[in-house]
């Protein structure tokens, strides 16, 4: 009679068991695996694996499997060793202790985290607390960008890379984020709004601004939202160590460091944020970044860098409008009509702000009427549970 197939728990313990004794030259005993994320939909397993004692080894360490074939542990590997050797970043990641050489399971330092910042946010009754845990994340990101600026840390960083197996690129935005602004008029077109002259130069320009970073050309996560920080507990607070690199890479800093202003909206886990805590939030990246970056302090270059990222993750969202010309789509704690409509408003109050994108701003407040016109069952946007407005809250930067 032939035996059972072997479980993925089961093929993650053999593998971590030959991976961690060629990683740290002694033979190691798993006692037992638990799973953290092991669900159908998931596109990586992700167990604690708890180690029989024995001096100098840690207790636990987390595996991560992926359910499909692909190299993209081979990208998250060498993340992970560039950012754990740089002064100013190693602190940002988890330590790595090996990944398979087939790219079928990565083993790194555990935490002791349950769940990412999403539970902070999502979870946490304390609005204070969770605004707190937002402004850290953004600082963490600034913090990662400055420590990684620059034509010698990319050459580093694609030394390390060339070590192990290509990745091909994912279908993520972040990879398609030129291709989607040059699509954008096309997209505008379709929901009748007027294109002119001026508005495609605004969209080329953006896309101008993005090819060639200069001085905001930094290592960058790509993935950089609350589903990927951990809150890592440090009294009186903690800190953020962000995970999930299969996106990162040398791009422009403000694709990450846009994220309050319209890049969270890509998130599964997304919902409003209050608008003055978006500001408040970019002012903290802003703030931390400068520390680094001489650029950021200079307004008229760093509208222009804003401008662009927010305008490609806004193409990035109506990207999706073939998909629900006939009906709404449910993705994660929102619909894809709800973040089109968010990120529309998000873009116009943005522009306005900033007195940058002038046409393009028009073009979305047209298509946001426009849009709402046709889609009246459509709801607005729901706001986190833990920040809906409290009357005389501060609101930190």
């Amino acid at each position: 009679m032939a035996s059972d197939p072997e479980t993925l728990s089961e093929r993650a313990a053999r593998s971590a068991r030959s991976l961690l004794a060629t990683a740290l030259g002694r033979s190691v005993r798993i006692d037992r695996i638990e799973p953290i994320v092991d669900y159908p939909e998931a596109q990586h397993c992700i167990y604690r694996a708890f180690l029989a004692p024995d001096g100098g080894l840690p207790p636990t360490i987390i595996l991560k499997v992926p359910q499909l074939p692909g190299d993209w542990l081979h990208l998250e590997r060498a993340a992970l060793e560039f950012l754990r050797e740089r002064e100013g970043t190693a602190d940002l990641v988890p330590r790595i202790y090996g990944c398979a050489e087939d790219a079928s399971i990565l083993a790194m330092e555990d935490l002791g985290v349950e769940s990412c910042l999403v539970g902070r946010i999502l979870g946490e009754a304390d609005r204070d607390r969770a605004e707190r845990a937002l402004h850290e994340m953004q600082r963490s990101l600034a913090r990662l960008h400055g420590a990684t600026l620059g034509a010698a840390a990319a050459t580093r960083f694609a030394a390390i890379r060339s070590a192990y197996p290509p990745t091909p690129p994912t279908r993520h935005k972040i990879h398609r984020i030129d291709e989607v602004l040059r699509d954008l008029p096309e997209r505008f077109a379709e929901i009748g709004c007027a294109v002119t002259p001026g508005m495609e130069r605004e969209i080329a320009a953006a896309r101008a601004e993005l090819a060639e970073p200069r001085e905001f050309l930094a290592f960058t996560h790509g993935d950089g939202t609350p589903a990927n920080s951990m809150w890592v507990e440090r009294p009186p607070d903690g800190r953020i160590v962000f995970i999930d690199f299969e996106t990162a890479g040398f791009r422009h800093a403000l694709l990450d460091g846009t994220f309050p202003c319209i890049r969270y909206l890509h998130s599964v886990w997304a919902r409003t944020l209050p608008r003055e805590l978006r500001r408040a939030l970019q002012r903290t990246y802003r703030s931390e970044l400068a520390r680094f970056c001489p650029a950021v302090e200079d307004d008229l270059r760093y509208r222009s860098a804003i401008a662009a990222a927010s305008a490609g993750w806004l193409a990035g969202l109506l990207a999706f409008l073939p998909r629900v010309a006939d009906e709404d789509v449910s993705w994660g704690r929102s619909t894809i009509r709800q973040r089109i409509l968010a990120g529309l408003d998000h873009l116009t109050e943005l522009a306005h702000e900033h007195d940058m994108l002038v046409l393009l701003r028009e073009a979305c407040l047209s298509s946001g009427a426009i849009l709402r016109a046709q889609w009246p069952d459509c709801s607005e946007m729901e706001p986190y549970e833990s920040l809906v407005a409290v009357p005389g809250l501060h609101i930190e930067g």
